[in-house]
């Protein structure tokens, strides 16, 4: 089973879709089910010195939103560390940062932008 056969399969099951005939639920499952090692879209970039608990408070929401909790994303001393290698690229992590932190600390890059994105920062 390709990456597209489980997207569409899922999408087909009748849910309700976003208008543009894409399913945010079918898509959260395929990146974080059975087919998650091979849907790679990017990669979470954690800015230390913009995140919340790298700076002493008491913050780990991009670790208990994560899909991939304690493997993509792992707390070392109370503080988020990322796995490249484990990331999907989903984007959870980036989006609960911002609802929690004025200066977001995690930014989610394709892959292979990975250098370009760090430069501008």
């Amino acid at each position: 089973m390709g990456p597209a056969t489980g997207v569409s399969s899922s999408i087909k099951s009748g849910r309700a879709y976003d208008g543009r005939g894409f399913e945010r639920r079918a898509f959260l499952e395929f990146f974080t089910g059975k087919g998650r090692r091979q849907a790679r879209i990017g990669v979470a970039i954690l800015r230390q010195e913009d995140c919340l608990a790298w700076g002493g408070s008491d913050c780990q929401m991009c670790f208990a939103r994560c899909p991939l909790m304690g493997e993509a994303i792992t707390l070392e001393d109370f503080k988020p560390v990322i796995w490249e290698d484990r990331c999907t690229g989903c984007g959870v992590c980036e989006h609960v940062c911002a609802t929690v932190n004025d200066r977001n600390a995690v930014t989610v890059v394709a892959l292979g932008e990975r250098e370009r994105a760090e430069a501008s920062a």
